[in-house]
C-alpha cells in the first residue's frame, strides 16, 4: 500500500470513529436535565460533519478531500495539540501530493488534452 493511502484511510476511520464517540456522548448528554439546547445542534452538526467528511476520504471523492482540508484549517484553531496535528497532516499532504488520489486538480488537464 503507498504511503498516501495509509494516510486517507487513517484519518478516514479516524474521524468515523470521531462520529461514534460525538453520536455516543450526544447520546449520554441527553439525560441531562439542566443543559443548554444549542449543544445539541452544535454536536449533531460535529457529528455529521465527521460522518460526511469520513466517507468521503474513504471513497476518495473530490468532495472528500475539499472538507478533510477544511477540518485540518480548523483543527489549527484548537492550540497546542490541535495545531500541531493540522500543520504536520497539511504538511505532509502537500509534500506527498495526496490529492492526486482523490482526483483533484485533473479537470483541466484533462479538458485540455481531450481530443
Amino acid at each position: 500500500m503507498e504511503k498516501g493511502m495509509f494516510f486517507i484511510k487513517t484519518y478516514g476511520f479516524v474521524l468515523l470513529a470521531l462520529f461514534l464517540g460525538c453520536a455516543y456522548t450526544i447520546y449520554i448528554a441527553s439525560s441531562i436535565e439542566d443543559r443548554a439546547f444549542y449543544f445539541d445542534y452544535l454536536g449533531i452538526g460535529t457529528a455529521i460533519w465527521y460522518l460526511i467528511t469520513g466517507i468521503g476520504i474513504l471513497t476518495r471523492k473530490k468532495w472528500g478531500y475539499y472538507l478533510l482540508k477544511i477540518f485540518l484549517y480548523v483543527l489549527l484553531i484548537a492550540f497546542p495539540i490541535g495545531t500541531l496535528i493540522g500543520y504536520k497532516s497539511l504538511k505532509y499532504m502537500k509534500r506527498n501530493n495526496i490529492q492526486k488520489f482523490f482526483g483533484v486538480g485533473d479537470e483541466f488537464g484533462s479538458l485540455c488534452h481531450k481530443t
